[in-house]
This record gives C-alpha cells, structure tokens and sequence, in this order.
C-alpha cells in the first residue's frame, strides 16, 4: 500500500515534469501570451522557492527510502546504496541552507543529483531488462524487482524521477537575478 502511494507521488512528480517541459516548449516555439504568462507565472516560483521543493522532494525520498528498507524490510542492493549516498545528505545541505538563508548550494546539489542521473538510469535498465552485471556483489540481486507500480515504476525509477527533478530545479536557481 504504501510503495503505491510513492508511486502515485512519483507518477505525480512525472507528469508535472513533462508538464513544464512541454510548456516550455510551446512557450518557446509559439509565443502565446496566455502559455507565455502561466510559464512565466511556473518558473517563477519555482526559481524563487527551488532550495524549500528540492528540500521536500529530498526529505520525502529520504524517509520513503528508510521506510521501506528499515519497515517494509526491502533489502538494497549496490546500485540502491550508491544513489543513496548521493541522496541522503541532500535534505540536511539543503535544509542548512534554507536555516542559515544562504542561496550558494545549487553546484553541491547539481553534482550530487547528476551523479545520480546515470546511475539510477542504469539501475532502471538492469532491472527491466534482467541484465544480469558483474558489478553487484551484494546478497541482493541489482536486477531484482521488489516494487513495480503502473507497469513501469520501480525503486530507481523513483530515484530517477528525484535525481531529475533536482536537476531541474537546480538549474532554475541560476535564473536568480
């Protein structure tokens, strides 16, 4: 029950994703004034509050992460424990940051969440494919599937969904004036 509300959050997460990018899009190959505006109206609370969503976003995969290796006992296997180093110290960067009112974590953040990127992405192709890699030694299987929700979410592609995300809002910081 509760790997499907993190999937329903992810697939949330998806199409608002898809959402601002396709915005984007129109926005810049067809200039309508009223997609121009709400594209505008959307990046600019996004640019002004990026370091407070990235914030919710990290703290949220962080507990689901505890919650379902610690809880729901999930074991993890390498490629898990690898994009959780990236994302675990990011809720407390990004928490100091917004405690202390200092804009400066955007490069800290991007290189964690870019990092991730490709590991994640490898990690979802091991998985759907069944491709068997010599690089997991742990007692758990890397291209074992212990959630699957819609046909298509799995754990990292969860973490990709994050690491995405983060990416993007990261890169919407440097719009600051």
């Amino acid at each position: 029950m509760i790997a499907k509300i993190f999937a329903s959050g992810i697939l949330l997460l998806d199409i608002g994703l898809i959402a601002l990018l396709s915005a984007l899009l129109v926005k810049k190959f067809t200039g309508h004034q009223g997609v121009r505006r709400y594209v505008d109206e959307a990046f600019e609370f996004l640019t002004q509050y990026y370091r407070e969503a990235a914030f919710v976003l990290g703290t949220t995969s962080t507990l689901g992460s505890l919650y379902m290796s610690k809880i729901l006992e999930i074991p993890a296997c390498e490629f898990c424990w690898y994009q959780r180093i990236l994302i675990f110290p990011m809720p407390v960067i990004l928490g100091v940051s917004i405690f202390m009112d200092k804009d400066d974590v955007a490069d800290y953040i991007l290189s964690l969440a870019m990092l991730g990127v490709p590991i994640s992405l490898y990690h979802y192709i091991v998985q759907m494919t069944r491709i068997s890699t010599s690089s997991c030694s742990t007692a758990v299987s890397c291209n074992s599937v212990q959630v699957h929700e819609f046909g298509f979410v799995t754990m990292p592609w969860m973490s990709l969904t994050f690491f995405c995300s983060t990416v993007v809002l990261m890169l919407l910081s440097y719009r600051r004036p």
